[in-house]
């Protein structure tokens, strides 16, 4: 699939989620029980999932599966986020700034997800 005219709006939108899923980590850290913010991370990286989905860019739509049955998790037990998950959390938002400069510079530096969909499962078992 070519999916070169809309790869900017792409870029754009992945910027924006990034900043929306940054800030709200930001505010889980001092209100980790905070369902309202769990739930406006959930969104913002439902969305980059579906987006990444539409462009066929598989890894950050893998990535953010994996971080969505995460935090569905949290929301479905009702239990605050524990700090070291919000850190684990932060270094998949890492991973994906990655993955979407990938995008921009048109290059592929073979960054690989699976160890970070592995500690992600982890927490689902």
């Amino acid at each position: 699939m070519d999916n070169s005219e809309f790869k900017e709006g792409f870029i754009t939108e992945a910027h924006e989620y990034l900043d929306i899923m940054n800030t709200t980590m930001l505010a889980l850290e001092k209100r980790p029980a905070d369902a309202k913010l769990l739930n406006e991370l959930f969104r913002a990286v439902h969305t980059l999932k579906s987006i990444a989905a539409l462009m066929s860019y598989d890894q950050i739509m893998d990535l953010a599966q994996q971080m969505e049955s995460v935090l569905d998790r949290y929301r479905s037990t009702k239990t605050p986020i524990p700090g070291n998950i919000i850190d684990l959390l932060f270094e998949c938002q890492d991973l994906f700034t990655a993955l979407v400069e990938e995008v921009v510079s048109g290059t592929s530096e073979n960054l690989d997800v699976l160890p970070m969909i592995q500690r992600l499962s982890l927490l689902l078992n």
